[in-house]
Order: structure tokens, then sequence, then C-alpha cells
């Protein structure tokens, strides 16, 4: 695990936390707040029903932007963890063949 001055970045907590995200913006998208809206007549009120309908049209809203906005972050996470594998990589094998040619 990489540290720069009291820096870590644990490369397995990085993959968890991508997954983790991943799997709960999958699970997000597939509940639609339109599945708790019912018939208008259900609500015995007009102004009711479309008040419900309303907030469930801005609610699906704001858990399309959440489910973008997460789905991002996961990949963000994701790459990040990939880089610092990549980077460490080519350090130690930059170290082997120093340490080669040097014997």
């Amino acid at each position: 695990m990489p540290d720069f001055d009291g820096f870590a970045a644990p490369i397995e907590a990085l993959i968890i936390a991508s997954s983790s995200i991943s799997d709960l913006m999958a699970e997000l998208r597939a509940h639609n707040v339109s599945d708790i809206d019912c018939d208008a007549s259900a609500f015995g009120h007009a102004g009711l029903a479309s008040v419900t309908a309303d907030f469930c049209d801005r609610w699906q809203t704001g858990v399309k932007n959440l489910t973008k906005d997460g789905a991002a972050l996961a990949a963000g996470l994701g790459k990040t963890a990939q880089n610092y594998l990549e980077t460490d990589k080519a350090a130690a094998e930059a170290m082997a063949k120093l340490e080669a040619d040097t014997g």
C-alpha cells in the first residue's frame, strides 16, 4: 500500500468501494420511483394525487442524478486503484532492473 507522508491509498479499499458503489447504483436503477406511485383515484383527492405525482417525478429525477454521479464515482475509484496498481508494478519492475543491472 503506497504511503506518502501519512497519506495511504489502500488499493483493496478502493476496489471494494468501487464495486460496492456500482452494486448500489445498479440496485437504485432497478427500482423506479414510479413503482410506488399509484392511480390518482387511490388518493381520494385530485390535489393530493397531483402533488404526489409531481413529488414522484422530481424524486425520480433526483435518483437518476444520484445514480449517474454514483456511477462516475465508482468508475473514478476503480480507475484510481488501477493506476496505483500499474504504478506500483512499474516501480517494482524498475527497481528489479536497477538491482539486476548493479548486481
